[in-house]
């Protein structure tokens, strides 16, 4: 499964949200897809990727809207299945073989469940 993730500065915007798919139980079977306006000064830390068998950058330019930066990652996506990730969304451990397990199943759609982690908020 491929996990587009974009940011429109650097590295440390993703770094939690990467950290947390290296704790998925099937990660040896998830490319990253970093979307970002450019790799060079994006200061990925390498070690926290290691874990995966894949990432790419995918180099965009200045972008104003996330859906341009989202069909960018899914076009240079090496799997067919494809899986949007937010920086302030954090996976439940086994969300990814869960979800590749759906997706071998009959259904038209599938989509993760959301839990509030912060349910006395009101945000």
């Amino acid at each position: 499964m491929s996990v587009v993730l974009i940011t429109p500065d650097n590295y440390q915007t993703l770094g939690h949200i990467i950290r947390a798919y290296a704790e998925q139980t099937v990660r040896e079977y998830l490319e990253l897809v970093i979307v970002a306006p450019s790799a060079d000064h994006l200061d990925i830390v390498e070690s926290d990727l290691e874990c995966f068998p894949g990432y790419q950058v995918v180099e965009i330019g200045a972008f104003d809207s996330n859906a341009v930066a989202r069909a960018a990652g899914v076009r240079a996506a090496r799997t067919p299945l494809v899986a949007f990730a937010e920086d302030h969304c954090f996976p439940a451990p086994d969300y990814a073989e869960r979800l590749i397990e759906r997706h071998r199943e009959a259904w038209s759609g599938v989509g993760p469940r959301i839990h509030n982690a912060n349910p006395r908020s009101a945000e």
